[in-house]
């Protein structure tokens, strides 16, 4: 009846297992169990044992990220389960206090929005959409993108799940990409696939929130180590300097321009020009050796296609960083509450596309939204 939909997720929106062991038992449920969100980090517990075996080391020789431990991976490239519920545990809990209170007051579920896409593949399968038949999940290992191999063999993928997906409904399918993802969508839509291919395959792309320059909460974990999920509290530089999702996330010269200062230190102030002179050597090299190649430089063509953006706006969003005395004031300006308005409009294609601005919901709020699941009907 409706067109197939393909649901790709933006960074740190994907489940990573340990494929030998990808579920546990918490609280007498069987869930996935999610390692680079491990639970256990909430109490900043076996911090060292998690980065040596979640963190890939970076290789600058041949300009590639290594993994530690190749059996901790996306659950797999078609589970719809890999998208939804990314702290499973925390959902568990939330049901927990549900069948006390006979209420569902979802206490962890509006702190934390671990439901990412959870909420509109339900409204979809209420629908009748039916998983791995017109509804599919492509996620990836936010860590290894976008390295030159990991993301061809990716792209490789989704052009393969977007013709099965044809034919098994003898119908074009609609792409909808969040964040990160979306970047991912743009470059393989505009290099990676020829025009008679997206006008048999593909019905429409929708991109939400899509950080096209990047965005300063990336430096803010690059620099300061201040981790920009609310579901993890840590420091996050170590981490995040070796994350190739994060750090392609950096503002760039789509949205800014050397004048342009994002953190001021006491009495160091990193702009736009200077960044890479105050953080991590491995980042600045993954940065321009893989980053700005692979995905950066590929973001201002058209799609071929019919294209659908949808912006969060008119919510407070980090702009600046000032660390005076010792404590770290935020400045803000109108976006997403993660991406600012300028970075989410810099393209200068972006005019060329079904542009649609939705107030006062943040980055993830708006995958909840009922515009949203109207735009794939």
């Amino acid at each position: 009846m409706y067109k197939p939909v393909i649901l790709i997720p933006g960074l740190h929106g994907s489940i990573i297992v340990d494929k030998n062991k990808p579920k546990h038992n918490f609280i007498g449920k069987n869930v996935l169990k999610n390692q680079y969100f491990d639970t256990a980090l909430l109490k900043n517990k076996n911090f060292d044992n998690w980065k040596k075996k979640l963190i890939p080391e970076y290789d600058f020789d041949n300009k590639k990220l290594i993994l530690p431990d190749k059996n901790i991976t996306v659950v797999n490239h078609h589970c719809i389960d890999s998208i939804k519920d990314i702290v499973p545990e925390l959902k568990v809990i939330d049901e927990l206090i549900q069948g006390i209170l006979r209420i569902d007051i979802g206490v962890l579920k509006s702190r934390y929005n671990y439901e990412y896409f959870g909420k509109i593949i339900t409204k979809l399968e209420n629908k009748g959409y039916k998983r791995n038949e017109d509804l599919y999940a492509a996620p990836y290992d936010f860590r290894l993108i976008p390295t030159k191999e990991y993301t061809e063999t990716y792209f490789i993928d989704l052009k393969n799940k977007i013709e099965k997906s044809f034919h098994k409904n003898n119908k074009k399918v609609v792409l909808l990409a969040h964040s990160l993802g979306s970047l991912l969508c743009f470059d393989f839509l505009s290099n990676k696939v020829d025009q008679d291919w997206k006008d048999r395959y593909i019905d429409h792309f929708i991109s939400i929130n899509a950080p096209f320059g990047g965005s300063v909460l990336a430096l803010n974990g690059l620099y300061f180590g201040l981790f920009y999920s609310n579901v993890l509290k840590f420091n996050y530089k170590d981490v995040a300097k070796k994350i190739g999702g994060v750090v392609s996330c950096l503002p760039n010269h789509y949205a800014f321009d050397n004048g342009d200062t994002f953190i001021i230190d006491e009495n160091k102030e990193l702009n736009f020009k200077n960044m890479f002179d105050f953080l991590d050597h491995e980042t600045k090299d993954i940065y321009n050796s893989i980053s700005k190649p692979n995905l950066i430089n590929n973001l201002n063509k058209n799609t071929g296609v019919k294209t659908y953006l949808y912006i969060s706006n008119s919510m407070d969003t980090p702009s600046m960083y000032i660390k005076e005395n010792g404590k770290i004031i935020e400045k803000t300006e109108e976006g997403d509450s993660v991406v600012t308005l300028r970075s989410l409009t810099a393209i200068d294609l972006y005019k060329n596309y079904n542009a649609e601005f939705v107030k006062k919901l943040d980055h993830t709020e708006i995958l909840y939204s009922d515009i949203i699941l109207q735009s794939l009907l």
